[in-house]
């Protein structure tokens, strides 16, 4: 059981780095809690019947640690840009929109819509999120990756 779920740590592991730090994606904070909240279980059910030793302890508390910089540390700035462009939502107007993404490129290259870029470095200069209006309002919106 314990090799099996060193295994299963270490796969989530991979999994994590690969997508955020390599692919520059972050992923959605849930996914992290869920992530934490099921090591937390499954620690608890194998160690419910003995004493965890200050080793173990140790280690679930540098797991959850390494986990919360791993989802906090901004690896590139995509991760910041999709945090802010995922709080766009339908309905919102385009000064909404404008505040939520200060500090960004925009732009407007299609009718009824804004652009905004999140970096003129080469590796994501042409990341663009396209925001759609009907009506002055959100419509959708779509990222578009590099």
């Amino acid at each position: 059981m314990k090799s099996l779920f060193a295994l299963a740590t270490g796969l989530v592991w991979a999994e994590l780095i690969l997508i955020e730090v390599i692919l520059a994606t972050p992923i959605d904070g849930r996914i992290y809690l869920a992530i934490a909240g099921g090591w937390l279980l499954l620690s608890w059910a194998s160690l419910r019947f003995r004493r965890p030793s200050r080793g173990q302890r140790a280690a679930a508390l540098i797991l959850l640690a390494a986990l919360a910089v791993l989802y906090w540390i901004p690896w590139s700035s995509r991760k910041p840009f999709l945090r802010s462009f995922s709080r766009i939502h339908a309905g919102m107007t385009a000064a909404e929109v404008d505040s939520v993404m200060e500090g960004y490129v925009r732009g407007s290259n299609l009718p009824k819509s804004l652009s905004f870029l999140h970096s003129n470095d080469g590796r994501f200069d042409s990341d663009v999120g396209i925001v759609y209006f009907q009506d002055e309002t959100v419509e959708r919106k779509e990222f578009l990756f590099d």
